[in-house]
């Protein structure tokens, strides 16, 4: 725990200088991420290719650039430039709180007290202390169609980025007016069976999965019990699909 505790007060001793963030919505996801890192959460740490399981720690959550920082994995079995290109799978399970994501680690650099990985934005992150608060990416293999009403804009196609049993994250073609947060949306999702229910928006900003569309994340209101089994129905669906997927690339 020193070892941890002097690596990190490094680290931010390095980033006194940096300029503040400008304030924006940041999604409940990414916010988790900051928990990591303020608990200095051990992580486990996979890799393509290579079968051994690491450990490792999350220093930063960098905004501006879009990326993670990884404390160099342990064991140091490698030199830290062999894991620079390789796909990584990321978990960690503490206190009964979940979370798993995956990332490319995009290069390496040097710290004070060591070396570190840094990792791309991962695009999904899956992290529950409940089952209905996991959310699940959905891919272009098995897409979900939505049409979005916004309020004077009329009906919006939509494509689905994830999806959870309490909210959605959409990517909507264009730019949008601006939406104030818990602004009603309705939505009809074009699942297994057609769900029609009523969004609260939660944040909207550039989308940076789909190119000229803007992204909104919102949470479902006012679901009754046969519509959270459709939700919950797809979303097991999803998760089998995704597991196979890592199976074949030999991720798990």
């Amino acid at each position: 725990m020193q070892r941890v505790s002097s690596k990190l007060k490094s680290w931010w001793q390095q980033k006194n200088s940096a300029k503040p963030l400008n304030t924006q919505a940041v999604p409940e996801e990414i916010m988790h991420l900051f928990r990591l890192r303020r608990e200095h959460s051990l992580l486990q740490a996979r890799f393509n290719g290579v079968d051994d399981v690491f450990q490792s720690l999350l220093l930063e959550v960098d905004l501006e650039q879009n990326q993670l920082l990884l404390d160099e994995p342990f064991p140091h079995r490698f030199p830290v430039q062999y894991w620079v290109g390789r796909r990584i799978v990321v978990s960690t399970s503490e206190g009964g709180l979940a979370t798993r994501f995956e990332s490319r680690v995009s290069a390496s650099m040097g710290l004070d007290q060591g070396n570190a990985l840094v990792l791309e934005m991962p695009r999904s992150i899956m992290a529950a202390q409940r089952r209905n608060s996991f959310r699940v990416a959905v891919s272009g293999r098995m897409p979900v169609d939505a049409v979005v009403r916004v309020p004077e804009q009329g009906n919006l196609a939509a494509r689905v980025l994830d999806l959870s049993a309490s909210g959605i994250r959409l990517a909507i073609p264009g730019e949008l007016d601006a939406l104030a947060q818990d602004t009603r949306l309705a939505l009809r999702l074009g699942a297994e069976t057609p769900l029609v229910s009523q969004l609260s928006v939660r944040y909207m900003q550039p989308s940076q999965q789909e190119q000229d569309c803007t992204e909104v994340g919102a949470q479902f209101t006012g679901l009754n019990s046969s519509q959270c089994k459709v939700i919950e129905r797809f979303l097991v669906r999803m998760q089998r699909s995704q597991r196979q997927r890592e199976l074949e690339a030999g991720l798990v």
